[in-house]
């Protein structure tokens, strides 16, 4: 997605229009450290992850947690959003390598509520265009086999996140287009992914 992402920006500055790219979360800051420490397990509510409820199949601790992190990650994506307001009233292209669907999907895998975690991002800037590159977990190990972090580990957890991703790109496809949410194939090569991208983005760009 960074590839990809990059490319894109690329291409509208090649034209001589303002591109701005956003990458969540935003590591760089206070908050996105703290981030990446939850990430990599040094800190946390709660130290027994693993710990299982006989009702949800989560502890009371994991889940909030989980809820603890997402709140972390919603912070930071509010706290850009003037930035990416201010950008589009300038007429600049905003481009993001991960936005809200990210943080819905790994939510949803830690066992937080669909509908909370929409609520949660409703009042974020949405996005005219939001693709989905559906990557196999076998091409993205093969991709990245130094695994950064406690979801990137977890091989079980990487499927079901895949599936939550699908399932939001389906739902939200039937409630406000299939032009608006769309799956590319991952597993193709870089320039094919870039020329299917492109091909979605282009008319939309020239249209604005």
């Amino acid at each position: 997605k960074q590839t990809q992402t990059k490319r894109i920006v690329s291409h509208v500055r090649d034209s001589g229009q303002e591109a701005v790219l956003f990458s969540f979360p935003r590591y760089e800051t206070p908050l996105g450290k703290a981030i990446l420490r939850h990430l990599k397990r040094e800190i946390g509510v709660a130290e027994a992850f693993k710990r299982a409820d006989d009702r949800l199949g989560f502890s009371r601790l994991a889940l909030e947690d989980a809820m603890v992190f997402q709140s972390m990650m919603v912070t930071d994506k509010y706290d850009a959003a003037p930035d990416i307001e201010a950008a589009l009233a300038r007429g600049a292209v905003v481009v993001a390598d991960r936005w809200w669907q990210a943080a819905y999907a790994y939510g949803a895998s830690d066992g937080l509520l669909p509908e909370w975690l929409m609520r949660a991002h409703q009042r974020l800037p949405q996005a005219d265009l939001n693709i989905f590159l559906d990557l196999s977990p076998e091409e993205a190990r093969r991709r990245r086999p130094q695994l950064r972090d406690r979801y990137e580990t977890d091989r079980d957890k990487q499927r079901v996140v895949r599936e939550h991703y699908r399932s939001l790109w389906k739902l939200s496809a039937a409630v406000e287009g299939a032009s608006r949410w769309v799956i590319v194939d991952g597993d193709a090569s870089p320039e094919d992914v870039e020329r299917s991208i492109w091909t979605l983005f282009r008319p939309l760009w020239l249209k604005g």
